[in-house]
């Protein structure tokens, strides 16, 4: 290929190629100031992600000129805007950082975690709840705080408390009630860990550049909006969130400051295996074999003629939340559907405040009628349910509470 400069020397490009292999990836991220800017130019503050199945998927517009004359050869094309995808999967994971309490009175605020923007970014909204300790233990669904701790623990909050993953149903000062029973009251003393929870708003969303660096290549990324879903949820599997961005420009880039991946780090954790984990609906725990969850967020483009590549910014225009468990078949389960009624939803995985997650739905709506699968020579039920709005007061749509 030769360039565009006078002397007509070999482009850079023209260097002999080394092949890139596959899987040699590495991804990094940072949140934009202003939609489709670069935030940083020397790449210091992009933060690592250890992702798996990073997939770019370019675009540009090809727009076609059907000028007339004597031939009938066809007028050369011109480029018009670019565009594309980008999506990725994580293991799912806690933050690697107990959110307990640092002193006699004095709670730990949780924090984001090595992806936790990026789901704050995704879906909008976010609260940080601050851990405590139990004062007293009223009842297996009632206890007390430290003085001045309850108020920051938000209605539909997942807290960890006794090694099990409960719900805020309502507070009153520093008594909290929970959504669920725990296995029995509270000791006095226990450690209440907080977590980091990110629910739909309907705005707050983020914007963000990535930079995929494979071999000595780099590909930035910019303005970035998505969505999130969660899957591998099956017995004994590796549950994952796996996020999907559309792009509104892409080039290659040469930042000289990008850190590097520390696969150790505290923050990332090994995510916990689908063992000995809980699903609650209805009336109290079930078996099931598999769970899957999708946030469904649309994003729209604006078209302005002012930008860059035809686009001023993505805007969420709609979510619809949904997902399918498969419990066991039984009337029982079949009658959750034929009655009609909403169910609270929460699944809790890992066992320890440092490492582990729950995803909660407030008001979960088995809205299709409900399958039956051979699976291992028994019967299961694929029940696909949806996120619908609940008359709970100030309870969010759902939750991913990181702990």
């Amino acid at each position: 290929m030769l360039c565009g400069c006078s002397t007509y020397l070999p482009c850079k490009e023209d260097a002999p190629m080394t092949a890139k292999l596959h899987d040699l990836k590495q991804l990094y991220f940072c949140r934009e100031d202003t939609f489709s800017v670069d935030p940083s130019q020397d790449g210091s503050g992009y933060s690592t992600i250890h992702a798996q199945d990073i997939t770019f998927t370019p675009t540009m517009d090809v727009i076609e000129r059907p000028l007339q004359n004597a031939s009938m050869t066809p007028i050369a094309p011109v480029n018009g805007a670019k565009g594309g995808t980008l999506a990725f999967k994580v293991e799912a994971r806690g933050t690697g950082a107990a959110y307990g309490k640092s002193g006699a009175d004095v709670g730990t605020a949780a924090a984001y975690g090595e992806y936790g923007e990026l789901l704050k970014g995704v879906l909008g909204g976010v609260h940080f709840g601050t851990g405590s300790a139990v004062v007293t233990g009223t009842s297996a669904t009632e206890f007390t705080t430290i003085t001045a701790h309850g108020p920051t623990f938000e209605l539909g909050d997942c807290i960890y408390v006794e090694n099990q993953i409960r719900r805020v149903k309502s507070r009153s000062g520093d008594v909290l009630t929970l959504s669920r029973a725990l296995s029995a009251a509270p000791t006095s003393g226990s450690t209440i860990y907080a977590g980091a929870n990110y629910y739909p708003a309907d705005e707050g969303h983020l914007s963000f550049s990535f930079v995929i660096k494979q071999g000595d290549e780099q590909w930035m990324l910019q303005g970035c909006k998505g969505t999130v879903a969660f899957e591998g949820a099956t017995a004994n599997g590796r549950p994952l969130f796996a996020f999907s961005f559309m792009i509104n420009d892409w080039k290659t880039s040469n930042k000289s400051a990008l850190g590097t991946l520390d696969i150790n780090a505290t923050s990332r954790p090994v995510g916990p295996v689908l063992l000995g984990s809980t699903l609650q609906y209805a009336t109290g725990s079930h078996p099931v074999a598999e769970f899957s969850f999708n946030a469904n967020i649309t994003a729209e483009a604006t078209p302005s003629i002012a930008g860059t590549q035809g686009r001023s910014n993505f805007v969420v225009t709609k979510r619809a939340a949904a997902g399918t468990i498969k419990p066991l078949w039984s009337s029982t389960q079949l009658g959750h559907f034929v009655s009609g009624s909403a169910q609270e939803l929460l699944l809790s995985v890992g066992s320890t405040g440092s490492n582990a997650y729950a995803i909660s739905v407030t008001s979960a709506s088995f809205n299709a009628m409900p399958s039956i699968e051979n699976l291992n020579s028994q019967l299961f039920m694929n029940m696909p349910f949806a996120v619908v709005q609940a008359n709970s007061g100030s309870h969010r749509d759902f939750k991913i509470t990181l702990f």
